[in-house]
């Protein structure tokens, strides 16, 4: 099992994130454990963003997710 969410790096090892997957979180996964689209962890990536930095723009915070997924593994080679 991975120690991070392949998709957006919310740690596996808390309880809370853990879903039938090995390698994504419950919150990019379905509950068959398969990775959402792009575009829906996208949205809540950028949602995150916005929750600790709230003058931050829906646009602005998807590009920063954009970016920041490039960065993890389920997102590299897109």
């Amino acid at each position: 099992m991975a120690d991070y969410c392949h998709s957006c790096a919310a740690s596996l090892n808390d309880p809370q994130n853990k879903g039938e997957s090995d390698v994504y979180c419950n919150e990019c996964s379905n509950p068959n454990g398969e990775l959402k689209s792009r575009a829906e962890v996208q949205e809540l990536i950028a949602r995150w963003f916005m929750r600790w930095q709230p003058d931050l723009t829906i646009q602005r915070a998807r590009v920063r997710a954009e970016h920041f997924m490039r960065a993890l593994p389920a997102w590299s080679d897109d």
